[in-house]
């Protein structure tokens, strides 16, 4: 048996209190009409219902990190806690293939004469590990020199060949060809 609604519940509530309050206080002439503070109160509701639930509740969380947004395409999470040069990032401040990178990363690993590193470390209070990627940074001249972080992490995880223009170019001309013959 369905319940039958209290025809009261289907009135907007701001209505109902305009209407009360409009029984409780006769129209004078020195307060406020029904009208303004109908008004008043409408503005006031919307405000509100602003405040607490946005217009867009769902929004695609569309960034530079991730121009496909986060709702449809959520990028993968960090597999460890990572640091870079000493700070701590997280994924809502990487985009999917830097995050690939580090999560590729499976031992401690070395570029540039060991210059560049990329260390497995474990935690003394928990045993779970840290990816910890260190190169030279301290000074401007250091920092000028460095390539983006996409090309350091491809360069620790698969050689100088890996960023080599030479090798790319290379790589690129067998694979044209093996396209070509397919």
């Amino acid at each position: 048996m369905a319940k039958e609604k209290d025809p009261s519940e289907t009135v907007d509530p701001i209505d109902r209190l305009v209407e009360a309050l409009s029984r409780l206080a006769p129209q004078s002439q020195s307060g406020i009409s029904v009208e303004q503070l109908e008004t008043v109160l409408k503005s006031n509701a919307e405000a509100t219902r602003k405040a607490l639930k946005p217009e867009n509740a769902q929004h695609p969380d569309v960034s530079a990190f991730n121009p496909e947004g986060e709702r449809d395409h959520p990028r993968p999470r960090l597999r460890r806690k990572t640091f870079w040069a000493g700070t701590e990032l997280h994924e809502d401040e990487l985009s999917r293939e830097e995050i690939e990178l580090f999560n590729q990363v499976e031992h401690t690993v070395e570029a540039r004469n060991g210059v560049w590193r990329a260390e497995l470390k474990r935690t003394a209070t928990d045993g779970t590990s840290e990816l910890h990627v260190t190169f030279p940074c301290a000074n401007t001249d250091d920092r000028m020199d460095l390539p983006s972080l996409k090309l350091m992490m491809r360069e620790l995880l698969g050689g100088t060949k890996a960023v080599d223009a030479e090798s790319l170019a290379q790589r690129v001309a067998q694979l044209e060809k093996q396209l070509a013959g397919a």
